[in-house]
């Protein structure tokens, strides 16, 4: 099946064969061109070492580990603040306490229910009034 080349402006068409001008039909060869392959050749191994580059300074100072070690102690204080907010308190130090960690969780995370957090700051306060 041959290539439709009406995108071309008119003036590089050969109008009878539907085809491109000589002057640009270097355009449209499937040849490979070694100039051209070079090129992606320089710019794939530049990639490869900057990846590898980002990877031996990683390694280097422990950045997946870090990483990993944040992930386990947000999913630990995740735990933690979810017992304070499911937790009835009964002294006002214990309706302070729970409010400065609901507040300081809120102000991280951001209001709003969500799976990760206390189910609202709100629940404090209506337990307060309750008693």
């Amino acid at each position: 099946m041959r290539p439709i080349f009406y995108a071309l402006p008119s003036d590089d068409q050969l109008h009878h064969l539907a085809e491109p001008q000589p002057k640009v039909q270097h355009l449209y060869t499937r040849s490979p061109s070694a100039r051209k392959q070079k090129r992606v050749n320089e710019i794939v191994a530049a990639y490869d070492r900057h990846n590898a580059a980002i990877d031996r300074l990683r390694k280097k100072h422990g950045i997946d580990e870090a990483n990993q070690r944040s992930d386990d102690l947000n999913v630990a204080c995740c735990r933690l603040v979810e017992e304070i907010d499911a937790s009835t308190p009964v002294t006002f130090e214990g309706f302070r306490a729970k409010a400065k960690v609901l507040v300081n969780w809120l102000s991280l995370n951001g209001p709003g229910d969500n799976e990760d957090g206390p189910s609202s700051a709100g629940a404090l306060v209506r337990q307060l009034a309750a008693g």
